[in-house]
């Protein structure tokens, strides 16, 4: 029982931090280096993109899927780190 709640917390961290730091992302865009904008025309041409619309849409999905990728790898090594300090000798004096 614990496991499934320790794990269905972790997964709506990841999910409402994933989506805050997008939308911090998108607010305030001069705070972060720029993407290449060469990347931006290759996803809009994948995606389809053919009006402005489209492309907020683009520029959308490319802001979560950074923000979920910088989630997971604070996430993970967050996990990774609390797990080596609980096996630490030290942690037992």
């Amino acid at each position: 029982m614990k496991k499934i709640f320790v794990r269905s917390l972790l997964t709506i961290w990841v999910l409402v931090a994933t989506a805050a730091l997008a939308r911090f992302w998108l607010t305030y865009h001069y705070l972060f280096p720029q993407v290449p904008i060469p990347f931006f025309i290759w996803v809009s041409d994948l995606y389809g993109a053919t009006n402005g619309e489209e492309m907020a849409d683009v520029e959308l999905l490319v802001a979560l899927v950074g923000a979920l990728v910088i989630v997971l790898i604070v996430t993970s090594t967050g996990i990774h780190i609390l797990r080596k300090l609980r096996r630490s000798p030290l942690a037992h004096h």
